[in-house]
This record gives C-alpha cells, sequence and structure tokens, in this order.
C-alpha cells in the first residue's frame, strides 16, 4: 500500500525517538529520512523503524535491572576528584587517568569535572558507544559517590 504523509510524520517521529534514545547514531537517522521520503510503501517505512520499535516501559526496566545485577560485581571503582585538582579522564588509551581494558570503551570516553560547589559532572567526550545513566544515554550529568554509568558495556562506580 503507498504510503501517506500521515506515515512518514509517524515513522519520522520514531526514527527522531530512537536517536534521542541512543539507538541511532545522528548520521545514521539522517540517511533514513532521506530514504523515508523516497519510500513509496508502508513496507519501504516499516523497515526503515523496525530497529527502533520501542519495548514497553516495563520491559526496558526489567532489561536495565538484569544488566545491572551482572554487571555491578564488574565495576570499575573511581574516586572522584577533590575540589581544585585537575579534571579525571576515562577511557582505553594509555594517556588517560584512568586505563579501562573494555574494547566498548572509547579511547578517551569520558571526563569527571569537579564543580566550584563541590559536586562533580560526568562528560561524554563524544563516545562511540556512549555514557548511560539509568537504562538512558546520556552527554552530561551530575555524579555523586555511589553513582554508576556505564561506559559502553562497562560499569564505573564512583567513591569519594
Amino acid at each position: 500500500m503507498r504510503a501517506s504523509d500521515a506515515d512518514r510524520d509517524a515513522a519520522a517521529s520514531l526514527l527522531g525517538a530512537g536517536c534521542a534514545e541512543g539507538m541511532l547514531s545522528v548520521d545514521t537517522l539522517e540517511l533514513r529520512l532521506e530514504r523515508l521520503l523516497v519510500a513509496r510503501s508502508r513496507e519501504e517505512l516499516q523497515a526503515l523503524v523496525a530497529d527502533v520499535s520501542r519495548p514497553s516501559f516495563s520491559e526496558r526496566a526489567r532489561r536495565a535491572l538484569e544488566r545491572w545485577r551482572t554487571r555491578a560485581s564488574d565495576a570499575v571503582v573511581v574516586a572522584l576528584p577533590a575540589e581544585g585538582d585537575a579534571d579525571l579522564v576515562l577511557g582505553r588509551s594509555s594517556r588517560c587517568d584512568v586505563v579501562m581494558a573494555d574494547p566498548s570503551v572509547s579511547r578517551r570516553h569520558l571526563e569527571i569535572r569537579p564543580t566550584p560547589a563541590g559536586g562533580w559532572y560526568a562528560v561524554d567526550l563524544g563516545s562511540t558507544n556512549g555514557t548511560w545513566l539509568l537504562g538512558r544515554r546520556t552527554a552530561r550529568a551530575a555524579v555523586s559517590p555511589g553513582d554508576e554509568l556505564v561506559l559502553g558495556h562497562a560499569v564505573v562506580r564512583f567513591e569519594r
């Protein structure tokens, strides 16, 4: 059946949500939106969004909890920098302050920056596999002792 404008709008919304949740890169989103504009049938549109269809919230929560339980024991423990200390860089490169061997971690993956108020920010440095907090991809997050972030597939737990 021929694709309507409403079908295209719905597919574009799904692709945008998939990109926002980290399921698609921006480059992949752009390519798929170009294909969306020239798609002639609903089947072509369905093929473009097949991998970003959303499981229910309870299913996503169950999967996240299961991943957390299996990874928590393997967490890399990182001491947060003291106020006035230099930023702390985590990644696979030997030049990082915290070197991680996991291949899903980028060479320069994450930077921990102390704030003047005594807190810390974790800033993703454009990593390929992303930085995840509570099952959601994040570019920047406030962190405290006891918090855990997932870098690619590696869990990092912060301590004071």
